[in-house]
């Protein structure tokens, strides 16, 4: 399910809150960054959860 303009915003939101070490951590693997999404973002992660991996590389890219 791709996300929703509302989604990524609310990522963004998320990530540009946290300390540059929290972002480094949540974003050092794709499983540190499922973990992070599925506890700060549930509804979210669960729209995502089998696609992880390439939401994972997105937002590796913009951060």
């Amino acid at each position: 399910m791709p996300l929703s303009d509302s989604d990524r915003k609310r990522i963004s939101y998320m990530l540009n809150r946290m300390s540059d070490y929290e972002k480094k951590r949540a974003l050092s693997s794709e499983r540190s960054f499922g973990n992070w999404l599925c506890n700060s973002l549930y509804s979210v992660y669960v729209k995502v959860k089998s696609a992880v991996s390439s939401m994972w590389n997105w937002i590796r890219s913009l951060f």
